[in-house]
């Protein structure tokens, strides 16, 4: 015998464990409702990642629209080789 542990609905929670009752050789040792399905929440860390994220995704769109001019690649090496070394 095997065993499998399934998470439902709780829509679905009443046709789901009658169907598993009504299978032979089957049986449902324990049932319980769980208490929040929704993801923990995120580190600080994580959220800054996000948050910074999605400013370049809107900064990348606003680009495409025309509305924002990009820094040139060496103006932008330039400017953090000087914040490197000020900060050294």
């Amino acid at each position: 015998m095997r065993e499998i542990t399934i998470q439902v609905p709780d829509e679905l929670f009443g046709p789901v464990k009658k169907l598993l009752q009504n299978l032979r050789g089957a049986q449902i040792t324990r049932t319980r409702k769980l208490a929040d399905a929704s993801p923990p929440p995120f580190t600080a860390e994580q959220q800054l990642f996000i948050d910074e994220l999605k400013q370049s995704l809107r900064e990348a769109e606003a680009f495409e629209r025309g509305e924002l001019e990009l820094q040139p690649f060496a103006e932008h090496i330039r400017e953090l080789r000087a914040e490197q070394a000020a900060g050294q």
